[in-house]
């Protein structure tokens, strides 16, 4: 006969004590399994809003740099032909300095000849009045080409000078386009680059859990 309380009832206790403490693994195992899928629905519902988001950042980053290309490509035709129009500024200062010395020197010799023989005079030592009057026209007629001559140059040189000044404008707007699309295409690298981190984190998230999922069900 066994009294109450003995050995069997000791064994007993600690039978029951271990179903009850099993039933409690077991839920909490259910519970932390249950979570587990949980999250792991989630990311895999998150995972492909994050690679549209990639999907779609990389395709802006493709357009915006092409438009860089091809702005630049702009930018470059400008200084190009403003290097051209620089050096046929140059080209005519030059050709307006050497036509100044060339005109100088025809004025001094208009002023010479002015000095020397006045109408009167030239009237006076002329063999005759035709003489006098083609001395007179050739006098005044050097003086006035020097002054057209160096009028068209000058003109010319505003006209070059003109076309520089507005190419200079042109590319310092084309260089602020550029500037502001490579600042965007940066901006947008920058998104990207989180989204793909973010991408990231969350598939090593997923494949942890998935872990945890796996050991709790083996």
């Amino acid at each position: 006969m066994i009294l109450a309380g003995g050995p069997l009832a000791t064994t007993a206790d600690q039978f029951t004590d271990n179903i009850g403490a099993d039933q409690q693994k077991l839920a909490q195992n259910a519970s932390t399994l249950q979570q587990l899928q949980a999250s792991i629905a989630s990311a895999q519902l998150q995972e492909p809003q994050l690679q549209a988001a990639i999907d779609k950042l990389n395709a802006q980053i493709a357009q915006t740099e092409a438009l860089v290309r091809q702005n630049q490509s702009i930018l470059d035709g400008i200084s190009a032909n403003l290097a051209a129009t620089q050096a046929k500024l140059v080209e005519e200062q030059t050709k307006l300095a050497q036509t100044k010395d060339h005109l100088a020197q025809q004025l001094v010799i208009v002023y010479e000849l002015q000095q020397q023989s006045t109408p009167i005079n030239n009237l006076f030592t002329s063999h005759n009045f035709n003489d006098f009057w083609q001395s007179l026209i050739e006098t005044r007629r050097i003086s006035g080409e020097t002054n057209q001559v160096t009028a068209q140059v000058q003109e010319m040189e505003s006209e070059v000078q003109a076309d520089v000044d507005q190419i200079k404008v042109q590319q310092a707007q084309q260089q602020s386009v550029v500037a502001e699309m490579v600042a965007t295409k940066n901006q947008l690298a920058q998104e990207q680059a989180t989204q793909q981190k973010a991408l990231a984190a969350l598939q090593a998230a997923q494949a942890a859990d998935q872990a945890k999922v796996a050991q709790l069900t083996a």
